[in-house]
């Protein structure tokens, strides 16, 4: 294996891009298997020095969960406890438990990027975490 961190970065490319191909010709599961492991292995810095490894970010699951103490995170919690609400039902809630007035907008934004990550429907004007 390569020592300096540009081989090393090279390497990791040339292995993700073949990955890639083998995704798209001979089977998806299996290049997606061996393409989340190759990424596995990245973040953990077995394949960089731990120097160079500097992501905070851990591995995503299927469903990224929102950061902790954000509006969104609220914003889930308050939907995962009282599925069926409207929206501004919602943002009253989120308002209250923080604490301090949240705007509207914020509130409908967060709806919008949870909803893009499936971790959240709305059916009928009401909200309901994903099955």
């Amino acid at each position: 294996m390569p020592t300096d961190l540009t081989a090393l970065k090279r390497e990791a490319t040339e292995t993700i891009i073949s990955l890639c191909m083998k995704f798209f010709d001979a089977g998806h599961e299996t290049a997606l298997s061996e393409l989340i492991a190759s990424a596995k292995k990245m973040h953990s810095g077995a394949m960089f020095p731990a120097s160079e490894n500097t992501s905070k970010r851990s591995v995503s699951s299927d469903k990224p969960q929102p950061e902790a103490g954000s509006v969104t995170a609220d914003t889930l919690q308050v939907i995962k406890q009282r599925p069926g609400l409207r929206g501004i039902e919602i943002i009253k809630l989120v308002s209250d438990k923080r604490g301090e007035e949240v705007r509207t907008k914020t509130v409908r934004t967060a709806f919008q990027r949870m909803k893009e990550k499936k971790l959240i429907v709305s059916r009928e004007e009401r909200w309901y975490p994903a099955a």
